[in-house]
């Protein structure tokens, strides 16, 4: 299904693929993600796997995340995916604006370590600067939340990703602290027991290319998706009735290739 998605804060356009039906049973948030995630395992750890071998080279690492996400996403609806196929799809259709995301994200985070690098206590311009960056670089990691479900869902510019994603900070703040904190624990806890137990690099390192990125990537998808639902796609069909009579029976939710249209704020 195609068409302009009209709403207070976003315009775009939805993307082909499978879908959500509407009147599944619900759970409450966390047994549904255990229940994801426990019939999920498996093909959690081959997607985390296969995922950890395309970011090696780090030039892929955006494209490699759009296709990433692809595969979560579906899987955070507790929908079908096909891994290879889904991830390979979601960098081919996606790969441009993979990249020029991941070239921001390299950009925001040498201005975090930069500004750590000048942190003097006794200099009351590089606290000043040290608390601005932190708190900059705080809200853009938020944002990165947002912005590759979006990226594989619906037609949107870099200007107009990054713009809904902002919007978001503030509309999923209880949640995307949960999400922060969570996502803080997965990647500097390994880190923090490497630094501690430098013997446990292997296992550390094994676990990272197994399971801890597809861990992380599905609960942030989990817990992303309900606002995109909320606040994208349940006003569009809201607006075109005649879209959700005719889906009835089909899935109500579509992805498929990158596009733009229409998305200014």
């Amino acid at each position: 299904m195609k068409g302009i998605l009209k709403m207070g804060l976003f315009n775009g356009y939805l993307k082909e693929g499978p879908g959500v039906r509407e009147d599944e049973p619900k759970k409450k948030a966390l047994f549904a993600f255990l229940d994801i995630y426990i019939k999920r395992f498996w093909k959690l750890i081959q997607i985390n796997l296969l995922y950890f071998i395309c970011c090696i080279p780090i030039i892929t690492i955006g494209p490699a995340t759009a296709g990433f996400t692809c595969v979560l996403r579906n899987y955070a609806r507790d929908t079908h995916s096909f891994i290879y196929s889904d991830f390979f799809d979601g960098v081919k259709k996606n790969w441009k604006q993979g990249f020029v995301v991941s070239l921001i994200q390299a950009f925001m985070l040498s201005s975090f370590f930069f500004g750590i690098s000048q942190y003097n206590q006794e200099n009351i311009f590089s606290v000043i600067y040290f608390i601005v960056s932190m708190s900059v670089n705080i809200i853009f990691a938020i944002m990165m939340f947002y912005v590759y479900p979006m990226m594989v869902t619906f037609k949107l510019t870099i200007k107009q990703l990054m713009k809904n994603a902002l919007i978001f900070v503030r509309l999923g703040f209880k949640t995307n602290v949960i999400t922060l904190i969570l996502s803080i624990i997965f990647i500097c806890g390994p880190l923090a027991l490497i630094v501690i137990f430098p013997n446990f690099f292997p296992m550390i390192l094994i676990a990272f290319a197994l399971i801890i990125l597809a861990t992380l990537g599905l609960i942030i998808n989990f817990n992303v998706y309900p606002y995109l639902k909320k606040y994208i796609i349940d006003p569009y069909y809201k607006d075109h009735p005649e879209e959700l009579k005719k889906n009835e029976a089909e899935p109500i939710f579509s992805d498929g290739e990158s596009g733009v249209d229409n998305g200014e704020i």
